[in-house]
């Protein structure tokens, strides 16, 4: 089997809040930020920082990182915001599972994280990137 250009070696959990909000009715609505940070001693080991927040019918927040191992081939061939892709999504079934546990523990239904097709997030987001970049010069 074909090893991966991006090995995932733990996660860690930062923060969690969940708070239900008894007269909202709707949609709930979902806001994620990605950071990387570099390791000073090796340079091949980033942290990816996920911080998901809900709001709507809850205020939720969990904020989840995980650390990676870069190959050669990904410092080749890859950018970061690759690397955002796919801690992504490795990160979000953590954070959806730990806030479906936490929501259900009282006996309620438990709050499911939606669905987010990551490529057409980060495309959107690299587009409004590059036109703030073409627009400040």
């Amino acid at each position: 089997m074909a090893e991966g250009i991006v090995e995932f070696k733990s996660y860690e959990l930062h923060e969690l809040a969940y708070k239900k909000i008894e007269a909202f009715e709707g949609d709930n609505n979902l806001s994620l930020t990605i950071t990387s940070q570099d390791n000073m001693e090796n340079p091949e080991i980033k942290r990816v920082i996920l911080d998901a927040e809900l709001t709507g019918s809850v205020e939720a927040k969990i904020v989840i990182s995980g650390i990676f191992l870069l190959t050669e081939d990904f410092n080749e061939q890859h950018r970061d915001t690759d690397l955002q892709i796919i801690a992504t999504s490795l990160l979000l079934p953590y954070a959806r599972s730990i806030l479906s546990f936490v929501s259900a523990s009282d006996g309620s239904k438990p709050l499911l994280i939606p669905t987010v097709n990551l490529n057409l997030l980060f495309d959107e987001s690299n587009i409004r990137e590059e036109d703030e970049s073409t627009t400040t010069k």
